[in-house]
Parts: structure tokens; C-alpha cells; sequence
């Protein structure tokens, strides 16, 4: 049995395709950027946030989303979810009414949809801007596309649903681009990730080596430390990064028929997973998916118990995930007594594939696996 990588694969057929991307296949309003936090401070500039103000952003969230907009000048005023995702709606008043917010960040984690209704309704009373990050979940939007209810700005990731090397974007009203951005063909960039994924897609097949063992994974972290990263320079000086989708990325939005059997397999591969763990008694996250909800993962969570599930999962060949892991930011995990549930959910969630790559005996050996290392407690 061959290894299993939280990414999707590479689909060929897709990719050279002879569709090309026209901007109707998804949203009006959808403008592209390299990645995620591009289409943030994007929107935070559009919304013209004030830098004297503050945007509520979750404490459960990943460092490389935060650093940017605290370097352009932002202040953040960090706020603790509840275990199950949710927000504390006294808390987010007392918040509001004691302190100068002019914008708020909700995220969407791993897919699971995020109920909005009282939280919108609040920043209308209090005119607060509600951004919704959708990083884990353009799935879960590209699903409900004609179910609008909600007047907010919506930023993407799409890079962590689809086998590509960008996908920032951003989903806003009323803009005008002064000048649109041209077509990109193949490039190195392109080139480079599909030949590391198929390398990658080798690798697992074959089983040449376990790239998800203990050691492995410290050389990669210790390489992202190395290796310098984009928006390590601090500017209050904000740069306009639109562009066109990367030509693989935009072969993957034309073809909708992918797009739709992804959303499809990805939920079944949920429901499965689902139904399975709570036979072993393991799900106690009671993170049940919503109808509208196209999961990124399946989140499992863990106690004393089953601790060592990440570790021998990851020693049997499965990418098993941690997130934001120790790329929280370094203030809540300083105080963890402010951030009591960012600080759990961060150290007891793991995270499983569920992507559109999986086939059913994928899934069966993720599932026997864990029935394995139950056994053996």
C-alpha cells in the first residue's frame, strides 16, 4: 500500500486541457493575488481600515496570515473561539462596545462552515467591516455560490484545496480595477510544482521513503526557518499584488466538472471517515459536517489516551496534519490563560486527508490504521 499526502494530485487532463478561464465560472467580484494574506491587506486597504483602529482576528490562526498585516501597520486585538469553532457572542460584544474596532476577521477552519447571522448582525449595529476567511474553504464557497446571504468581504487560499502554487484571492463589492491583469502561460512555477508533486506522488507509490516520518518532517521545518520568506520586511507602505491565475490555476477553475466531483468526493470521504470513527468511539469533536460544508480535513480530537495517534499515523506513511502548530502566533501562546481554547484546539486537533485524491482504499487503510493503534493501547 502506498503512502498518502494531505494534497490532492495533479490532474493532468485538466491541466491541458483547451478550456480557458473566463471570470463567470466562479464570482463577479473575484480578484487574484499569489496567496491568502495578499487578498487581505488588499481588502483591508480597499475597506480603508484605519491603522489607529483595531481588527479582531481569532487567536486560533496561523502566523504567516498575521505577520503581513501587523507589518503594513495594523493593530490586532486577539479574541478565543470556543472548541467547537464558534464565537462567545457576549464576548464579542463587550468587546466591541470597550474598544475601538473598526474591523473583524472570522475564519471558516478546515471547511467547516461557520454560522455568520448574529455575528453579521452585530457588526451592522456597531458598523463594523466582517471579513471571512475562506483559506481552508473555497470549496465549501464554491458550493454555496448562489446562496449569498451576507454582504461581507471573503478572502481564499485556493491553493489549499487544489494542486496548484497560488490562489490567493479576494471576493469584494463595488471595485473598480484601473487596469486588468494578463494571462499567464505555463511557467517555472508551474513546472516546479507539478514536477515536486509527481516526484512526491512517485515517491508514496513506490514507498522509496516515508516523507512524513519524525525525521523528515524536522528537516522541513528546519528548512522554513532557513530559507527567507516573503513580507519579512516590515513597511506601513501597502503594494498592490493583483494578478491573473497561474495557467494551471486557471485551468483548474474552467473545468467545472472537476470542481464539482471534488466537492462531491471530498464529502463523501468525510461522511465516511465520520461514520467509521464513531464506531471506534473516536470522534468527540462533534464536528459534524454541515449540508453546505466542503471539508479541507476530517479533525479529529485527541486526549491522553490516543496522544500518540499524529505520531503513528505519520510512521505508517499518512500526512497527518497539525495547524497552525508552532505556527501560532508567539502572543497566544504566550498567554495561554487569555487564549485557553486557541491554545487546546492547536495542541489536541490532527488533522486527516479527505481529498479529492483519495480512493476508498485510501480511506479504508487511514481507518484500519486507527483501528491498530487502538488495539494496541
Amino acid at each position: 500500500m502506498s503512502n498518502i499526502s494531505a494534497k490532492p494530485n495533479p490532474k493532468f487532463d485538466t491541466i491541458f486541457q483547451k478550456r480557458k478561464y473566463k471570470k463567470d465560472h466562479l464570482y463577479k467580484e473575484l480578484i487574484f493575488f499569489n496567496k491568502g494574506r495578499d487578498a487581505i491587506l488588499f481588502g483591508l486597504n480597499h475597506l480603508k481600515i484605519n491603522k489607529k483602529d483595531l481588527i479582531l482576528m481569532p487567536g486560533y490562526i496561523c502566523a504567516s496570515l498575521v505577520r503581513p498585516i501587523l507589518d503594513t501597520g495594523y493593530k490586532i486585538e486577539y479574541y478565543d473561539i470556543n472548541k467547537d469553532f464558534s464565537i462567545n457572542l457576549d464576548f464579542l460584544k463587550k468587546t466591541i462596545k470597550n474598544k475601538n474596532i473598526s474591523c473583524m476577521v472570522i475564519v471558516h477552519y478546515f471547511g467547516l462552515l461557520t454560522d455568520i447571522k448574529k455575528i453579521y448582525e452585530i457588526c451592522q449595529i456597531y458598523n463594523i467591516e466582517l471579513i471571512e476567511d475562506y483559506c481552508h474553504s473555497f470549496f465549501s464557497r464554491l458550493l454555496n455560490n448562489e446562496k449569498e446571504k451576507f454582504l461581507t468581504t471573503k478572502i481564499y487560499s485556493i491553493r489549499k484545496n487544489i494542486p496548484v502554487f497560488d490562489g490567493g484571492a479576494i471576493e469584494i463589492s463595488n471595485i473598480n480595477l484601473k487596469s486588468k491583469p494578463k494571462f499567464k502561460f505555463f511557467s517555472f512555477r508551474d513546472f516546479s510544482l507539478l514536477l515536486i508533486r509527481s516526484i512526491e506522488f512517485i515517491i508514496n507509490k513506490c514507498k522509496l521513503t516515508n516523507l512524513y516520518s519524525k525525521f523528515n518532517e524536522r528537516i522541513k521545518i528546519s528548512l522554513s526557518k532557513i530559507i527567507p520568506k516573503k513580507n519579512t520586511q516590515k513597511s506601513s507602505i501597502y503594494k498592490e499584488n493583483i494578478k491573473y491565475p497561474s495557467f494551471m490555476l486557471s485551468k483548474y477553475l474552467a473545468d467545472k466538472k472537476y470542481l464539482k466531483t471534488s466537492c462531491l468526493k471530498r464529502i463523501n470521504n468525510y461522511k465516511f471517515f465520520l461514520n467509521e470513527l464513531q464506531k471506534l468511539g473516536l470522534n468527540k469533536s462533534l464536528y459534524n459536517i454541515q449540508k453546505s460544508s466542503v471539508p479541507q480535513f476530517f479533525p479529529i480530537l485527541i486526549d491522553s489516551s490516543n496522544k500518540d495517534l499524529f505520531k503513528y499515523l505519520r510512521k505508517n506513511g499518512i500526512e497527518t496534519i497539525k495547524w497552525p502548530n508552532y505556527e501560532i502566533p508567539k502572543i497566544i501562546k504566550k498567554e495561554k490563560s487569555k487564549f485557553v481554547n486557541s491554545n487546546f484546539l492547536n495542541e489536541n486537533i490532527i488533522l486527516i486527508p479527505v481529498h479529492q485524491s483519495l480512493s476508498k482504499n485510501n480511506c479504508e487503510r487511514i481507518i484500519n490504521l486507527i483501528k491498530k493503534f487502538l488495539s494496541e493501547k
